[in-house]
């Protein structure tokens, strides 16, 4: 996988844990990729990404806010063309499988 493939942003589509009105609540659910990190925003909850790319999955660690409550965990995904399938988890807590698209500009 290259750097390339996963950078920009992409609109998360599904998760399995949350329906559309709780992953769409505040904004639309989003995951974003940049040079040095990312951000990943669902429903309440808002994180910063570290992420490494593997030679077929991306994994990353976040941290961030969910309701006014500190929260972090870990993730992983894969990308095949303009569509992205990962699992998102909450240290101590819930975890999803999640899509995505990628936001054409």
């Amino acid at each position: 996988m290259q750097l390339t493939d996963l950078l920009g942003e992409w609109e998360i589509t599904s998760m399995d844990a949350w329906d559309d009105e709780y992953i769409h609540a505040v904004d639309k659910a989003q995951i974003k990729f940049l040079p040095n990190g990312g951000v990943i925003d669902f429903g309440y909850v808002f994180g910063l990404i570290d992420y490494r790319i593997g030679n077929d999955k991306v994994e990353f660690s976040w941290d961030g806010d969910d309701e006014g409550e500190e929260v972090s965990g870990r993730g992983y995904l894969t990308i095949k063309e303009n569509s992205m399938e990962g699992k998102i988890f909450f240290h101590f807590g819930e975890e999803s499988k999640f899509t995505a698209k990628k936001i054409q500009k």
